[in-house]
């Protein structure tokens, strides 16, 4: 028991097995993994949001209405952009290496076709080739990215971390 008479509480120092300090569990390491996992959202969401806008700008660059195909693409960039950020939290690169690349393909594409507005006006095959190609590898990323995320699980997947206790 605590002695509340003395100037400074001192707890005696007990000797059996429940008070032992030397038989205390020692604390689990730290919780930095969980920040990690927490990033890797945070970056699928962005890349989510990313793949989003391209698809938008290159939907933007055709003459005629093609709803449907900037919705399908949509819906599918947002699971493709968590897709990315889990190869990439996982570290699969033979995986997530050629989708940024794809990925910067792309963004090529939609560039160009940006620059290339800035100097027309109207039709312009240049510009319709640069849209279509941008929609083309665009499709591509985004089926690439969703096989991929199904083959590493099937192959290797995911594992609960193990105790901390």
């Amino acid at each position: 028991m605590v002695d509340f008479s003395a100037p400074a509480p001192v707890e005696p120092k007990r000797e059996d097995w429940l008070h032992d300090q030397s038989q205390r569990p020692e604390p689990p390491e730290s919780r930095t993994r969980l920040k990690a996992e927490q990033l890797a959202v945070i970056l699928g969401g962005g890349l989510s949001v990313g793949f989003a806008a391209l698809a938008f700008q290159t939907w933007a660059g055709w003459d005629n209405v093609r709803n449907l195909g900037l919705i399908i693409n949509v819906s599918l960039s947002a699971f493709s952009g968590v897709t990315l950020g889990y190869l990439l939290w996982r570290q699969k690169w033979q995986w997530a290496v050629p989708a940024l690349l794809l990925a910067l393909l792309a963004l090529a594409f939609v560039g160009m076709n940006l620059w290339r507005a800035t100097y027309t006006e109207g039709q312009d095959n240049l510009r319709d080739f640069f849209s279509v190609a941008g929609g083309v590898v665009g499709a591509v990323l985004l089926v690439y990215l969703v096989f991929a995320y199904f083959w590493v699980e099937a192959t290797d997947p995911t594992r609960a971390p193990e105790p901390e206790m």
